[in-house]
């Protein structure tokens, strides 16, 4: 039985009861949380976005968020694009407090 991820808190919920199964990104965006990834990561894997792919809409290099996910620190304008860049692809208003 797969389990579904609601991603806004990541509550779990038989299939059986939701009538939903994950699809191969939503077991990833699960896994990713529960093996304890970075927000941004579990972000980015919900957004179904690889990250060359978030860096092309953030218009950053491909290292700055493959460094970001790993904690390393970010610039401000980095963080800004980020979160604008998840925002536009999530339909939901992303902030530092999400992604750091």
């Amino acid at each position: 039985m797969l389990i579904y991820a609601e991603f806004c808190g990541f509550q779990q919920v038989s299939a059986e009861l939701c009538g939903k199964q994950l699809d191969s990104v939503g077991e990833r965006a699960y896994t990713s949380f529960m093996n304890g990834d970075s927000k941004l990561k579990r972000l980015r894997l919900e957004a179904q976005l690889s990250q060359a792919g978030l860096a092309r809409l953030a218009e950053i290099d491909r290292g700055t968020v493959a460094a970001a996910e790993k904690g390393k620190q970010m610039h401000e304008l980095s963080v800004s694009k980020i979160c604008t860049a998840l925002s536009k692809k999530l339909g939901r208003r992303i902030q530092e407090p999400d992604i750091v």
